[in-house]
């Protein structure tokens, strides 16, 4: 026996200094997925952020595709009131005409008119179908995009 190390003594701290090694090296794992954690948090806020941002242009887009729909619903009202009143006018004008040859000049610029608001009235009529048509793709397109 040297200086009061016995082979008991020697073992014990052997094994002290194994769990010690073993106490390391797993706070050395823990550590590493800590920062594996963080790094994967980093990444989730960050699609998050992004998720939030497509959001909120989805809902600017909608707002704007609703206050365009807006826009041609009005203007279709709109031409419907003038193809009312050009038919208004067509009737007018075939009475007029049958009545005296004097009023076909008047009633000339009436069925012109006529004619200009039925024409207004199918051009209206294919802008509606096309803003649907392009509302709907827009619509897919953004839910693509969402699905990302």
């Amino acid at each position: 026996m040297r200086l009061g190390i016995t082979p008991e003594s020697q073992a014990a701290a052997s094994a002290e200094v194994a769990d010690a090694a073993r106490l390391d090296a797993a706070a050395d794992e823990a550590e590493e997925e800590a920062e594996a954690e963080q790094e994967a948090a980093a990444v989730a806020e960050a699609a998050l952020a992004e998720a939030e941002a497509a959001q909120a242009e989805s809902r600017a887009a909608q707002a704007e595709a609703r206050a365009a729909r807006d826009e041609v619903v009005a203007a279709l009202k709109e031409a419907k009131a003038a193809l009312e009143e050009a038919t208004a006018a067509m009737e007018e004008a075939k009475v007029k005409l049958s009545g005296a040859d004097s009023a076909v000049e008047g009633d000339e610029t009436a069925l012109v008119a006529a004619l200009s608001a039925a024409k207004e009235r199918r051009a209206a009529a294919f802008t509606e179908q096309s803003f649907n048509n392009m509302f709907a793709s827009a619509r897919e397109q953004l839910a693509r995009s969402l699905l990302k």
